[in-house]
């Protein structure tokens, strides 16, 4: 089994967390037929060839890019115009996703990118609360109630073809925290690292996405074999 088959299984299986939290609604593109079509067409693609990766968890989808493509930081633009991925969806952008692909292309290709890692998030849906994306750690009493979806979740993903000795986070700060934290009870990596998150850099440093860009790509690069 390689990971392209492990996350089809995945994806295919995955249900909506039952939330207690009536403010808070769950962002679950995965019920879509158009949706699963093409996360099977991208895990073939990019994830069929048999060996591990390094795997980068973001928090959890937005609306507005894997809320639609269910593509961990693909928005459709990307999926169509950088993945080659053909599409029915609204051709849209998203910021998170515009800074990925950026970096994913200083690093090299797309293909040399998918080829090392692998792009999920801590909690695989969304959450949306008065019209806006709502954390998975925005609250302690609502992490505590998503932690076991959150660590089924982790550990499915992780079968087969995910390194072990090394993760990232995506976000140095509340995410790297929260994933730290999460790691320590259930033993999913040996060490975790940390890199921007995309949506910072783009509403606080834009003017120096390029230099945050060229950290972490060294940062990736040095645990690449």
């Amino acid at each position: 089994m390689n990971l392209a088959e492990v996350l089809s299984s995945f994806y295919r299986n995955l249900k909506p967390p039952e939330l207690q939290e009536d403010r808070v609604e769950v962002l679950f593109p995965y019920s879509d037929a158009a949706c699963i079509e093409v996360i099977e067409n991208f895990l073939v693609k990019y994830y069929s060839e048999e060996h591990s990766r390094i795997s980068l968890w973001g928090i959890n989808p937005g609306r507005h890019g894997t809320g639609i493509t269910g593509i961990p930081f693909t928005d459709p633009w990307h999926l169509q115009n950088a993945c080659s991925i053909p599409h029915t969806f609204s051709d849209r952008k998203e910021i998170s996703s515009e800074y990925i692909y950026r970096m994913i292309e200083k690093l090299g290709s797309i293909e040399w990118f998918y080829n090392h890692f692998y792009l999920s998030s801590v909690c695989p849906v969304g959450f949306i609360r008065e019209g806006k994306n709502f954390n998975y750690y925005d609250t302690r009493t609502f992490r505590q109630r998503i932690e076991t979806y959150i660590s089924i979740a982790v550990g499915r993903q992780l079968k087969h073809g995910i390194r072990r000795d090394i993760a990232f986070s995506i976000g140095v700060g509340k995410n790297y925290i929260a994933l730290t934290e999460l790691n320590e009870k259930y033993k999913w990596f040996e060490k975790i690292e940390s890199i921007p998150h995309p949506r910072w850099v783009m509403q606080y440093q834009r003017k120096n996405m390029h230099e945050w860009i060229e950290k972490s790509c060294v940062l990736l690069r040095n645990y690449v074999d």
